[in-house]
């Protein structure tokens, strides 16, 4: 593609199928697609279902050196553009995004495009304040710390060097619950902290110091410009919370909801049934 950057990704089921092919939109920025890779059971259905890396993680191009005006959400969507164009599915398809994914689909689809037919929305925000409220609060109710500890301990510490145990906790409940992470999982967390880069410029330090450059991020206003229908995926102990979703109930004119019990912000990997099945029959009823 355009750009210097070259796209991994990867294609599931029949690509000479009749059926609306999925692209999947995985979350960070920077997490890569392999920890979503339980939703490649959708192509059980026939379809196409195609999963790639954003720029600068994964199997695609990385840019450890750029500076922060290179991170923008108008280059992640012109990739999402190219890939489209490249596998000829401009005239139609739907996405899935899946966290920060979900913020990109939005962006996408309040563009309007002419082939998309429906979105899923998996455990995504309308406004990275409100995220941020709500993180403040579920951690709170974990373990409760003065907003100077949270602010000087909390804020600053990464997940995966070596974190404090209220952070742990917090992620442990409200992102990840499993005891064991599947190999795909472990792919995409070790792709991660090898390059971080994306998340720390775009989101900040953590899941609750979504204090990056999209700490401003609010898609609210602009919601009423989606034209086909959206699922608003979640889980049922997940940092996207109820608020957290609700301003896309109240400004998407056709949505639907679903929560998945038992699982936290990675349904598709904590109740992986009851979270396909919702994800296939919102397929199912697209024209």
């Amino acid at each position: 593609f355009s750009e210097n950057i070259l796209t991994s990704y990867r294609i599931y089921g029949d690509r000479k199928s009749l059926l609306t092919p999925l692209i999947i939109l995985h979350g960070g920025p920077s997490g890569g697609f392999d920890y979503l890779l339980n939703y490649r059971r959708l192509a059980d259905d026939g379809r196409m279902v195609i999963f790639y890396d954003q720029y600068g993680c994964g199997r695609s191009t990385h840019f450890p050196h750029a500076d922060a005006s290179f991170w923008t959400i108008a280059r992640y969507l012109r990739q999402l553009t190219q890939l489209i164009h490249h596998l000829g599915i401009g005239h139609g398809y739907s996405i899935l995004g899946h966290s920060w994914g979900g913020m990109l689909a939005a962006e996408h689809a309040c563009l309007q495009p002419a082939g998309l037919r429906g979105t899923i929305l998996a455990s995504s925000p309308a406004s990275i304040a409100l995220w941020q409220q709500e993180a403040i609060r579920l951690f709170n109710a974990l373990t409760p710390m003065s907003d100077d500890d949270i602010k000087n301990v909390i804020m600053p510490a990464v997940i995966y060097q070596n974190p404090p145990e209220q952070l742990v906790a917090y992620y442990a409940r409200h992102v990840y619950t499993l005891a064991e992470e599947a190999v795909h999982v472990q792919r995409s967390n070790a792709q991660f902290a090898a390059d971080p880069t994306g998340y720390h410029i775009l989101w900040g330090t953590n899941e609750l110091a979504a204090n990056g450059k999209l700490a401003d991020w609010d898609i609210t206003p602009h919601l009423c410009q989606i034209r086909c229908p959206v699922l608003v995926l979640r889980g049922e102990n997940d940092q996207a919370t109820e608020r957290v979703v609700s301003p896309l109930l109240s400004h998407i004119s056709d949505c639907r909801a679903v929560t998945i019990p038992g699982s936290s912000h990675n349904p598709h990997e904590e109740n992986i049934a009851p979270c396909l099945a919702a994800v296939s029959a919102f397929l199912r009823d697209l024209a």
